[in-house]
């Protein structure tokens, strides 16, 4: 029979029109507290994100298409692209419209614990009901003077329907409303032509979304479109951040994204420094390997292919001139008894003389004291000595270094474009020198620099991010003499420094000389003082070391690692390197 003759057959339930009016107002309702919260916290793209998601727009990912007409079935109306029943019955399963926890279930709108029961005595018209004394159109219910649709109701004057409610003049679909010539959907409104959807709206031809058309724009301004493979050009499900998703970005693991459009979300790569086996390498792009930069690129490549990565490399001199001593530089997977690669299974090391432990080859160990003299000089890096008035920065309280070039010194250069999603990047360091602890505060300051051009105005002035940031924020190059009056050296034997010729100091070691074993740098030596009290192996280091520095997403920058003696050519240092890592957010460029 039809949806009145079933309604007459059983007293209690309202005919189907009526039905269809209450669902529909209520699904409104659900629909207006969802909205007004995304409205109000309009300025948190999640909170848009979800209000957009509630209203049916996809993009990079479905809530399922809107039905139409004529895919509902006997018995059932299009509410909202849904197909729901005429009657108030059952329209699914035992979570759907009408099962044991939907529209007519038992805890459903209209079951034992639902909206009010539609016809027992909590229900539609029971005492407490629908339409009973506290029920849905008594006095205080639904349809009374403050119910659903009441003065101050849902259909009131300020409520769901009224001149202030969902549909009035100033409500969801009014004149003002979500929907009106102002509201969310209107002219002005979240929609309209001036709204967050509409055509100069926050998504509209001056925002976000709205009018866009993905297929012939960039929408997000990242420089991808669609057609380019770009598989989220505005906020939705794919991201709430399209601009950050593309191609050219890098997969950041843990957000739940397809951050480089290639089908996978967070998906991890193996390290790529195994490939590594020449211990001896003089290939620079193995040094990029070694610390973890795994993916390659050219520097002029079609947007369809362009993506991230190494462009080349070179390792040089210090002033990025000449060839340094072939065995200045290796690539090894450990360096002694305890020192390991923080990521991957390879790390680069450079030295001044020598980089090698005990027991190593290719190239072999020589003991870094007295040290080897590799026979190569060059000037220093000329940019970044001009931006401290042609002198060597010196460690606050220490002789200033003597001499006008760089000895034995070893640089890697490497040319990388930025992900467009990464705005930092930081790598690990360890610097171990056999001029501690005797020579700590004196002009032979062997340190390194990291040199980086990455079109920020974030960066240091002078370009090195190899500093240590004084409390007064001052800015020291990282070398042995920062182990006088800083916590920086911590893997060493604690005791007296500076004992020849430097400035008297004591350096407190907090880390000990374990991960020195099997280094060279742990054979014991005179060193400084008199037991107890005394520091007697032949040098010490910082151990790990995090160096921080900003880039520009999408851009090419070039990083510049150099190392060198100071001052003489003797007593030599060496630098462990691993562990590149982008980042998300800005970063405080510097190193501790």
């Amino acid at each position: 029979m039809g949806p009145v003759e079933r309604s007459e057959a059983r007293p209690g339930r309202l005919p189907g029109r009526e039905v269809r009016r209450l669902l529909l107002r209520a699904r409104r309702r659900k629909l207006a507290l969802g909205v007004r919260e995304a409205v109000v916290n309009l300025r948190y793209p999640v909170l848009v994100g979800a209000a957009v998601a509630a209203l049916g727009t996809t993009h990079c990912g479905s809530r399922g298409p809107l039905l139409d007409e004529s895919q509902c079935g006997p018995g059932t109306v299009l509410v909202n692209g849904q197909c729901l029943p005429t009657d108030g019955g059952a329209t699914g399963g035992s979570a759907g419209m009408g099962g044991s926890s939907g529209f007519g279930g038992s805890s459903g709108f209209g079951g034992s614990s639902g909206f009010g029961g539609f016809g027992g005595s909590s229900g539609f018209g029971g005492s407490s009901g629908f339409g009973g004394s506290s029920g849905f159109g008594g006095s205080s219910g639904f349809g009374g003077s403050s119910g659903f649709g009441g003065s101050s109701g849902f259909g009131g004057s300020s409520g769901f329907g009224g001149s202030a409610g969902f549909g009035g003049s100033a409500g969801f679909g009014g004149s003002a409303g979500f929907g009106g010539s102002a509201g969310f959907g209107g002219s002005a409104g979240f929609g309209g032509s001036a709204g967050a959807g509409g055509s100069s709206g926050a998504g509209g031809s001056g925002g976000t979304g709205g009018s866009c058309n993905s297929a012939t724009t960039d929408c997000d301004g990242d420089g991808w479109t669609v057609k380019d493979g770009d598989c989220c050009d505005k906020p939705g499900p794919c991201s709430f951040t399209p601009e950050l998703v593309n191609p050219g970005a890098i997969e950041y693991i843990g957000n739940a994204v397809d951050d480089n459009c290639n089908g996978m979300i967070d998906e991890v790569h193996p390290p790529c420094d195994v490939k590594v086996t020449q211990t001896d390498s003089s290939a620079p792009l193995d040094y990029a390997r070694a610390m973890d930069l795994c993916t390659f690129t050219q520097q002029k490549e079609p947007l369809p292919k362009r993506t991230w990565g190494v462009i080349d490399g070179q390792l040089t001199l210090a002033d990025g001139t000449g060839t340094p001593a072939p065995v200045s530089h290796a690539v090894r997977p450990r360096f002694g008894k305890g020192l390991y690669p923080i990521r991957g299974q390879r790390f680069a090391i450079l030295s001044t003389g020598a980089a090698a432990a005990p027991g190593d080859s290719k190239p072999p160990y020589t003991p870094f004291q007295p040290g080897k003299q590799n026979g190569t000089t060059s000037g220093f890096p000329q940019d970044w000595l001009a931006a401290h008035g042609g002198k060597l920065p010196n460690s606050p309280g220490c002789p200033g270094p003597t001499g006008s070039q760089a000895n034995d010194p070893v640089m890697l250069t490497l040319r990388i474009r930025v992900p467009t999603n990464a705005r930092s990047f930081s790598f690990n360091s360890f610097f171990l020198s056999a001029e501690f602890p005797e020579y700590v505060c004196t002009p032979y300051n062997d340190f390194f620099v990291a040199l980086v051009d990455a079109g920020v105005n974030n960066n240091p002035p002078d370009k090195n991010l190899a500093v240590y940031i004084a409390p007064d924020f001052k800015r020291y190059p990282i070398g042995v003499n920062l182990a006088q009056g800083t916590n920086l050296f911590t893997v060493c034997d604690d005791g007296p420094t500076g004992c020849a010729g430097g400035v008297p100091g004591t350096a407190t070691c907090a880390s000990g000389t374990s991960l020195l074993a099997g280094t060279g740098f742990d054979t014991a030596d005179q060193g400084c003082g008199t037991p107890p009290n005394a520091s007697q192996l032949l040098g010490g280091g910082t151990g790990w070391l995090t160096t921080a520095g900003n880039a520009k997403p999408g851009d090419i920058m070039k990083i510049r690692i150099a190392l060198w003696d100071t001052s003489d050519a003797v007593y030599d240092s060496l630098l462990l390197l691993d562990n590149w890592v982008w980042n998300l957010n800005p970063a405080q460029p510097g190193t501790n």
